[in-house]
């Protein structure tokens, strides 16, 4: 059998018209919040309809959320129209995506190890959230940012085999290890690192107990472009909580505030001690809370350097024991 890479997995992904099917829409905090179906793939056996939610605030750009636990509070995101999707699909009592049998390993949560790539579970959540992109870049000003959260995440990194969005954040997405020698080559995050078109901030916790921390680590490592942060949570405990959001909310903002011309920095990171520059028509009390910020974010800066010198040491202590 021949080992499959995202370039071939993804070459044939052909998205649906979206054929919405509105489940209800209200007003809501500002603007329009429609929940509704709309359709994915096609497989040989059906078709996926992605459960979504839309708060339609007018045209501004969109911040797609994944969340695993769908515990998002849309309201947090001020200033953007607002899209949470659902990938794993329903569960009782609450609606969710719908899946071909074919692609049941969406929702079942089995290891997975020996499937048809694309019957992966991974293939079908990338492809969900491959076809949320498509989507709201047609609503809004056609600008999109995602936010994956936990399993979310990954999702995010696997977006650049098909669709270019604007920006990307990836909250605390430690990926599952298997021994499926296809499953790495074509489903592993670290697979498309290479291929990524736009800028991730990669938020990850200090006190996890599934070596994430050290996982997450690595793959920044790989990331080639040089517009990406690495930012280290001590003690959050997966909850994203308020510095978190801040994070997230002020990496997004930046590209909005520069019309999303994003363009690369050369080669070696300068430091971050501007990018919160206080302008002059701010508030002293601004002034105070940004110059606390940049200082955790230097001691964040600081930590990560020092936390992928650590597992650039083990990887170069493992390929001499080789």
């Amino acid at each position: 059998m021949d080992i499959m890479t995202p370039q071939t997995l993804w070459k044939d992904f052909t998205p649906l018209p979206f054929n919405e099917t509105v489940v209800k829409s209200a007003p809501f905090n500002g603007g329009t919040l429609t929940e509704f179906y709309f359709s994915g793939i096609k497989t040989d056996d059906g078709i996926v309809r992605i459960y979504a939610k839309y708060l339609d605030k007018g045209s501004l750009p969109t911040v797609i959320i994944f969340d695993e636990d769908s515990k998002t509070d849309i309201t947090d995101y001020q200033g953007y129209n607002v899209m949470t999707v659902n990938y794993k699909g329903a569960v009782p009592g609450r609606r969710g995506t719908m899946y071909p049998d074919s692609l049941r390993d969406a929702t079942e949560r089995s290891a997975g190890d020996g499937l048809d790539p694309a019957k992966h579970r991974w293939y079908a959540w990338a492809a969900v959230g491959m076809c949320a992109a498509l989507y709201a870049k047609t609503k809004g000003n056609g600008k999109v940012a995602v936010v994956g959260i936990g399993d979310g995440a990954g999702i995010v990194w696997k977006l650049s085999a098909t669709v270019q969005v604007d920006a990307g954040v990836s909250i605390y997405g430690y990926e599952e290890q298997s021994d499926d020698i296809n499953y790495k080559a074509c489903l592993y995050n670290k697979a498309y690192t290479s291929m990524l078109r736009f800028p991730v901030l990669e938020i990850i916790s200090s006190n996890e107990e599934n070596d994430s921390t050290e996982y997450m680590s690595e793959l920044f490592s790989l990331i080639q472009r040089d517009d990406c942060r690495l930012t280290i949570n001590e003690r959050s405990s997966h909850d994203i909580g308020e510095v978190g959001l801040s994070e997230t909310e002020n990496w997004i903002k930046k590209y909005k505030e520069n019309g999303y011309n994003i363009v690369e920095r050369k080669r070696g990171r300068p430091t971050m001690k501007n990018e919160f520059k206080p302008k002059k028509n701010e508030t002293i009390e601004e002034n105070e809370r940004l110059k606390k910020e940049n200082i955790y974010l230097k001691a964040e800066l600081e930590y990560s350097k020092k936390l992928r010198a650590v597992v650039q040491a083990r990887k170069n202590q493992q390929q001499k024991k080789k």
